[in-house]
């Protein structure tokens, strides 16, 4: 299972088009290797996407897409920082947002076989990649997701 990042989300929500827009459909779809975090909905909450959210959380319900729990809130830094640490000390080192941090961590802790994400500025660094490699992890930007997978 892959994780979603609230970026692919959004774009794929407002462009409906691209890879983002592929992950979403194959995430809303019967089959599908992609999975949410607690911490990930209630992001969207806070970006204003309640109607979206509401979407996502009635696939969740339904038995559709896993919904991995965290515990972790967005804008509660101590406890971000403080869950990367629980899951792995290296993390907060080479993911500069703990909202990231977050997701990563999810992932690993798990045992998701990766992340699908855009953010080119926190995700796609080449020492994060190259840990989480080292780890089994993949970080999938959202074409490559579809690439791969078939939009499954």
């Amino acid at each position: 299972m892959y994780l979603v990042d609230t970026c692919v989300l959004l774009h794929g929500f407002e462009e409906r088009h691209g890879g983002c827009a592929a992950v979403l459909a194959s995430l809303l779809s019967p089959e599908h290797k992609l999975g949410l975090t607690d911490f990930t909905l209630d992001e969207l909450e806070l970006k204003g996407s309640h109607k979206f959210r509401r979407t996502l959380e009635e696939a969740v319900d339904a038995g559709n897409v896993p919904l991995v729990r965290t515990g972790v809130r967005p804008g509660e830094w101590g406890k971000e920082k403080a869950y990367e640490d629980l899951v792995d000390e290296e993390l907060r080192k080479l993911v500069a947002d703990p909202s990231d941090g977050v997701l990563v961590a999810a992932c690993e802790r798990f045992g998701c076989d990766g992340v699908v994400s855009c953010d080119r500025h926190h995700i796609y660094t080449g020492r994060l990649w190259s840990y989480l490699e080292s780890k089994g992890i993949h970080v999938l930007k959202p074409h490559e997701y579809v690439q791969r997978y078939g939009g499954k």
